[in-house]
């Protein structure tokens, strides 16, 4: 945080207004509570696509990595992972208020799916409930109409380490130019 706050001092110092109305990150905690102590009044939104990440990631984690590798397959578990796995990210552009009782008529659909209770429990805890580690405003686009990822700050990112030949602390004068 102490980064972010030297920031806004700096812009502040020369009279310059910063005051974003969104700002999109991925879901990391001290990020969320660091931008919410320096923009109070910004809405701040968890990037979609690793909020997709999270999902393939806790999949891959409890062993459903193959439903993924072999996306052709015709077999009715594979394709029964898959199919949760997007109606899980779909979630996402439900209404707020619907999303518990579609997470539950989710969950009822593939109940069938072995060792997917772990899955549910961490979707439940960490997205749906309403003391979930993430509040559901965080990630629930429906009806928001500005950017979804910060893909283009991260293509951005990955394109200046690439100038910068992936020097982890570049010298300032190759930094400047690379901006």
């Amino acid at each position: 945080m102490s980064i972010l706050l030297l920031l806004y001092h700096l812009f502040h110092m020369n009279n310059i207004c910063i005051n974003p109305k969104y700002i999109t990150i991925d879901f990391a905690q001290a990020a969320i509570n660091a931008i919410t102590l320096v923009f109070p009044n910004a809405t701040i939104k968890g990037c979609n696509f690793h909020l997709n990440k999270c999902m393939y990631t806790k999949l891959q984690e409890l062993g459903f990595q193959s439903s993924f590798i072999n996306a052709k397959s015709s077999d009715p578990d594979e394709i029964d992972i898959r199919t949760l796995y997007k109606k899980t990210c779909a979630l996402a552009f439900m209404p707020p208020q619907e999303v518990g009782k579609i997470w539950t008529l989710i969950m009822d659909q593939f109940q069938d799916i072995e060792h997917i209770e772990v899955f549910y429990d961490y979707v439940t805890s960490t997205w749906v409930d309403a003391d979930a580690l993430f509040d559901l405003s965080l990630w629930n686009y429906f009806d928001f109409k500005s950017s979804r990822t910060n893909n283009s700050l991260e293509g951005w990112h990955h394109r200046l380490n690439t100038d910068l030949n992936h020097i982890i602390h570049p010298h300032f004068y190759m930094f400047i130019p690379a901006i």
